[in-house]
């Protein structure tokens, strides 16, 4: 596999993961991801924009990584696989927090997987591993 690929699949989970904001509306979407047990809040709301934002740059800086050179790519993919890492590590360090959501921790596990398996496929150099 190509790491464009590996972009390219990130790319369409990234556009998964805002698709709800732009069919629900914020409300919607804090609705839908706390099933109804958050009530939004202006703080809140910053919090959940935020992120969001944070979304769509992902989504852009995915798309931008296909466009770019080997080098550049290979340096983008270890990026996302640590903020993958990052990510899975937060879900599980605070002491009493509830069991993660299925969404999440499929993300952070099939992203950096994705990414790891081009950079292996490919090897360092670029060229493919028979």
């Amino acid at each position: 596999m190509e790491l464009k690929t590996a972009f390219q699949i990130h790319m369409v989970i990234s556009i998964l993961f805002i698709a709800p904001i732009f069919a629900l509306g914020m409300n919607g979407f804090m609705d839908l991801l706390s099933e109804g047990k958050l009530k939004p809040d202006v703080w809140h709301k910053i919090i959940f924009g935020v992120d969001f934002v944070k979304n769509l740059m992902i989504t852009a800086q995915t798309y931008a990584a296909t466009t770019m050179g080997r080098a550049e790519q290979e340096v983008m993919a270890k990026i996302f696989i640590g903020m993958c890492l990052g990510c899975l590590a937060n879900m599980y360090v605070h002491e009493g927090a509830p069991p993660p959501a299925p969404p999440p921790i499929i993300y952070c596990t099939v992203v950096p997987a994705v990414y790891a398996y081009a950079l292996y496929a490919e090897g360092d150099s670029g060229k493919k591993k028979k």
